[in-house]
């Protein structure tokens, strides 16, 4: 009896090394996705809508978010910020919004609610927009990479793949 809760201890160690060896080994053989030019064009072709929901958010960061959309590698087609019946009032970053989006050829647009959660700010935008061939939800403080569009997509050029999550570094 004396040895037994050791024995039970050292296998539990010995699952949870296994375990992560066996995690590592996948991270390390899983490959960025990679689109030949047939495939790019494909890519290139579909209609991107990002849908940024906001709540009472900083403005200075609103407006980092909605810097990183316009300097996108591949641009969205249509972004739409949802506000979400906030307090604070957004009318100069939406004016400034509509400015820049303009002049990088992107369909932009503001929509204010009342106040029902993140899940019915991003319905909002999934209901109006018909055209849309994928569906990019950003949380209104996530600044993304240049290029972080791109990367997005590259994992549609396989026709099973339906929805694709990223990777949040703080």
């Amino acid at each position: 009896a004396n040895g037994q809760p050791r024995n039970q201890f050292s296998f539990l160690w010995l699952v949870i090394f296994a375990s992560l060896v066996w995690h590592l080994s996948l991270a390390w053989l899983e490959k960025p996705y990679k689109a030949n030019r047939r495939q790019q064009k494909r890519l290139d072709k579909l209609n991107v809508t990002v849908n940024v929901p906001i709540y009472n958010e900083d403005p200075k960061v609103v407006k980092l978010v909605l810097e990183a959309l316009i300097g996108q590698t591949r641009k969205p087609n249509r972004v739409q910020v949802v506000d979400d019946g906030s307090q604070i009032d957004y009318s100069t970053i939406r004016k400034w919004w509509y400015s820049k989006a303009k002049q990088q050829g992107i369909k932009a647009s503001w929509v204010r609610t009342t106040n029902q959660g993140k899940r019915h700010a991003q319905l909002t935008t999934f209901l109006k927009a018909e055209t849309a061939d994928i569906f990019i939800t950003i949380d209104s403080d996530t600044v993304i990479e240049k290029n972080g569009i791109d990367e997005v997509l590259k994992p549609f050029v396989k026709k099973d793949v339906m929805a694709v999550a990223a990777v949040i570094m703080a």
